[in-house]
């Protein structure tokens, strides 16, 4: 049989000091919400949050951007040069600009993409084959996976183009890479200018404390005070009640005894 003692319960466990309370609890404290501890620890995790999103920040602005600034930039100069090599070799409107392939030139459109296909068989490696130049770019092609040829234009930036079996289709897709450089000048334009925002945003964003320190402050500061009090409270003995003591009772007069049958004559006596 299990023996109860002050500081066990029935199951075995220590039972807290009389009069012992938690800041969880909240009792008979006024004015206490009962959830304060988890308001302060949710607090906290979001403030940690806030921090981690700071030092994220901080990373980016000191890597990620000045890294793809400077690569967008570059890529920008690169661009603007390939345009103005295009420019400088203009194609006749509404027809072929002409192409060099292996030391001959072809002014048809057909003709020049038969020439290249008869080319490719003999390009059976994945490094890049010099094989003539098209408007101040020189023309290269490389075997690629699964057997595809990829031609490459290559300027001060490299145009790849994935070429197939149509002799008239492969030199229309050499024509639309280049025209479409002015496209691409636009869109990395657009991103350095997107980037340099972000940077700005991130500036901004690392200037803003964590919107709700005031209220963290306070209620950290008030989960202090009551822990502190319930602490001393806790640790106090508590005052048993004073027991009266063996002498007092010894000087208490002892009442008088009278016998039942005297108390009966003296009642009659007095009818």
């Amino acid at each position: 049989m299990l023996r109860l003692n002050r500081k066990t319960n029935v199951n075995g466990e220590p039972c807290a000091p009389r009069g012992a309370r938690t800041v969880r609890e909240g009792v008979g404290i006024p004015g206490l919400p009962h959830d304060l501890d988890v308001q302060v620890a949710k607090l906290r995790l979001l403030k940690s949050s806030h921090q981690s999103q700071k030092y994220q920040l901080e990373d980016r602005l000191m890597q990620y951007f000045p890294r793809e600034i400077a690569a967008t930039r570059v890529a920008i100069m690169g661009c603007e040069a390939d345009v103005a090599t295009r420019d400088a070799h203009p194609a006749p409107a509404d027809s072929f600009a002409g192409i060099e392939l292996q030391g001959q030139h072809y002014d048809e459109r057909i003709a020049a993409g038969e020439a290249l296909l008869n080319i490719l068989p003999m390009v059976q490696d994945t490094q890049p084959v010099h094989i003539g130049s098209f408007r101040g770019f020189d023309v290269e092609v490389s075997l690629e996976q699964f057997g595809k040829h990829v031609l490459t234009l290559k300027g001060t930036l490299e145009q790849h183009v994935e070429l197939g079996a149509d002799a008239r289709g492969n030199t229309s897709r050499i024509e639309n890479a280049l025209t479409a450089l002015d496209k691409k000048l636009g869109a990395l334009n657009t991103r350095l200018s997107d980037l340099q925002r972000q940077v700005e945003n991130a500036r901004e964003e690392l200037e803003k404390p964590f919107p709700q320190e005031d209220e963290l402050r306070e209620k950290s500061a008030r989960l202090v005070e009551l822990n502190a009090e319930l602490d001393m409270e806790n640790n106090a003995e508590p005052q048993e009640a004073e027991k009266p003591s063996v002498l007092a009772k010894l000087k208490e007069p002892i009442p008088l005894y009278e016998p039942k049958t005297h108390q009966v004559k003296y009642e009659e006596a007095c009818r």
